[in-house]
């Protein structure tokens, strides 16, 4: 995401077309579920069987309504992936003609979101091999460094140096702020263990 104006219209997009759905399952299926009972009611001269279609219809109808669209919106896991960089920094990819042979996943700030300056702001069009040898210009995502039992202090740490924050990884834990970034209690630390692992099997 290169920045924060188009987050909030991927946002407002997603939820346009949650509620489009919404709006054509309640529509088409109270067509059919009426449709089907005039069939009954009418056509086929079975009133009781017309009823029952037409009461069970919307019955369904409204099972699948808080199944498919109440159940599923109510869930607070944010954000509902699990992201390769913190938040809001963009990926560059290993390997590539930036990132030469580096095993690290490098990430760069294109928006501005370090809360104390710890991490520049690139501009996409300065990005180039220099750049990235900036620890001021870029967050390395060190597999070596955030695995093991000390990862998540090392990764709570740096973090907390270069203002940043990863909801993802850190479950809501407070690690942008003054004081030691390991006093939390709510992080995840199988989420580290799991880039471990995912670093392994490339």
């Amino acid at each position: 995401m290169s920045s924060l104006g188009d987050l909030k219209a991927a946002k407002a997009s997603a939820v346009f077309w949650k509620k489009l759905m919404e709006n054509l399952f309640w529509i088409i299926g109270s067509a059919v579920v009426v449709m089907i009972s005039y069939v009954y009611y009418n056509n086929m001269n079975k009133p009781t069987a017309g009823t029952l279609v037409f009461i069970g219809g919307f019955m369904a109808l409204y099972y699948y309504w808080i199944k498919f669209f109440i159940v599923d919106a109510s869930k607070k896991d944010w954000p509902p992936y699990q992201s390769t960089c913190p938040d809001f920094l963009t990926l560059v990819p290993p390997g590539s003609g930036y990132a030469g042979n580096s095993k690290d996943f490098l990430c760069v700030d294109f928006v501005g979101v370090s809360i104390n300056g710890g991490l520049k702001k690139v501009k996409p069009e300065d990005l180039n091999a220099n750049t990235l040898q900036d620890p001021t210009m870029v967050f390395r995502v060190d597999m070596d460094r955030y695995s093991g039992k000390k990862g998540i202090k090392n990764l709570k740490q740096d973090l907390s140096d270069y203002g940043l924050s990863w909801e993802a990884m850190l479950k809501g834990s407070s690690i942008a702020v003054p004081g030691d970034p390991t006093e939390a209690d709510d992080y995840d630390v199988n989420a580290v263990d799991d880039l471990g692992d995912y670093n392994q099997s490339e």
